[in-house]
């Protein structure tokens, strides 16, 4: 599981583990807490973010707070695991935190609300500072070596994410969410055939739950094989209705293949169900009528789909920056745009913000005419854009048939022709699809 359709003003999984670890209470010593009542469910809320299952562990760690209000790491696990968009629980919940009594916690406890404070507050050198020091003295900590794998990964150092999520596993081989990002940490590379027998395994580990089979499908999703992926997406919502990933990762696929048919009747069935959030269904809605114009090359009405949902509508922020510039809505490009620079630094710079940024840049230098640039913006963002999810890999291969496009105009035609065949290398399909999907200059 890896959130978010078109990107990712702010990756939410793996800026989200670098915030604060993901906790496995199996292994966990006691937390502090007078009732083991509230101990229980903290445990469970523990076990359930391990499978992804977020609005389950946010019930859990509601209980333990209703029996015990005072419960620190039940309240740190609460607010990791609320929303952005539900920014006064959030609030309360860090002015709750920063009232604690932190002295009187264990170390790790003290260790993951004093590093949650100090990234909160943007000392990220202070919160490197805590976690080295503990991780001096607890070298084998799974929680705070699961931060300190989300660090890499946040960085770019993907081999030494790869070294640390290995170590995770050999610290406790049921931190199944390591395998996960082993997973996708191969299929950021490109490297697919790998990413396929991490998921596998990763399935083979925990076939009872749904994030194995919504990682493989969005893997298969990327690579063009979309009866599988449909299979697995499918599968992951079977065992668990409301995983509005696997669903969000259905429709994608529908989409992306083509289908637009079928997407319209998958959401038709989560809403009918009641599975997921309104503002779910609402963002799904969004994308499917943007989308419908696009396959329809109608601009003004996949505008008018975007603009429905708002200037800035959740993870359309990249599709409603492409589709105003189809439609010819340059001054609402250029506003999108200045919001997604405003971005870059938050909560800290980030590479795929920074690629987000050029990406879009590029668009806009691509329909003035000067394809040099943009080719020069496209393959800045390409640099910076992996293949990490169905969703950011969809961007890049935007971006790269977007470079090609400017290439040609360029008159870099060997070039813009060895792009092209690399796309068609991890999809076929999609290179065949979009490959005239570039805004042209106006």
């Amino acid at each position: 599981m890896m959130r978010r359709w078109w990107i990712p003003i702010a990756v939410l999984l793996l800026l989200g583990g670098a915030a604060a670890a993901i906790l496995h209470g199996r292994r966990a010593p006691q937390w502090t807490t007078r009732s083991p009542a509230a101990l229980a469910e903290l445990e469970k809320g523990f076990e359930a973010e391990m499978k992804y299952y977020g609005e389950d562990a946010r019930e859990h760690y509601r209980r333990a707070l209703a029996l015990d209000p005072d419960f620190v790491i039940a309240k740190l696990r609460l607010l990791s695991a609320t929303p952005a968009q539900d920014k006064d629980t959030r609030q309360r919940l860090i002015d709750e935190l920063r009232k604690a009594h932190t002295a009187a916690l264990r170390p790790r406890e003290r260790l993951l609300v004093e590093y949650f404070l100090a990234r909160a507050d943007k000392e990220n050198a202070r919160a490197d500072k805590l976690l080295s020091a503990y991780l001096d003295d607890h070298p084998t900590d799974p929680f705070a070596l699961s931060i300190r794998c989300g660090q890499a990964w946040t960085r770019g150092d993907f081999a030494e994410a790869e070294a640390c999520n290995k170590r995770l596993l050999d610290v406790d081989p049921n931190w199944v969410q390591a395998q996960n990002q082993l997973g996708y940490l191969a299929m950021g590379q490109g490297h697919f055939a790998e990413a396929e027998r991490l998921f596998r395994t990763y399935l083979f580990i925990a076939p009872d739950q749904a994030n194995p089979h919504d990682s493989l499908g969005e893997l298969l999703t990327v690579v063009g094989r979309y009866p599988e992926a449909e299979h697995e997406l499918e599968e992951a919502a079977r065992i668990k209705p409301n995983f509005c990933a696997a669903w969000s990762h259905l429709i994608l696929l529908h989409l992306v293949a083509g289908e637009l048919d079928p997407a319209r009747a998958t959401l038709a069935r989560v809403q009918d169900t009641g599975s997921c959030p309104a503002d779910f269904i609402r963002a799904q809605s969004c994308r499917l009528a943007a989308w419908t114009g696009l396959e329809s090359r109608d601009y003004a009405a996949a505008w008018a789909a975007a603009s429905a949902c708002g200037e800035k509508p959740g993870d359309l922020s990249v599709m409603a920056y492409r589709v105003a510039l189809l439609a010819g809505q340059g001054e609402v490009g250029a506003r999108l745009l200045a919001a997604a620079q405003q971005e870059i630094e938050y909560p800290e710079k980030d590479r795929t913000n920074e690629a987000v940024v050029a990406h879009m840049a590029g668009l806009q230098e691509l329909q003035k005419g000067d394809a040099a640039a943009a080719a020069k913006l496209f393959a800045k963002a390409d640099q910076g854009l992996e293949y990490w999810s169905d969703g950011v890999a969809i961007l890049k291969l935007f971006n790269r048939l977007d470079l090609a496009a400017a290439l040609r105009g360029a008159g870099r035609t060997a070039e813009a022709q060895r792009i092209t065949a690399e796309v068609a290398a991890v999809n076929a399909s999609f290179a065949g699809r979009f490959a005239d999907a570039p805004p042209r200059p106006r």
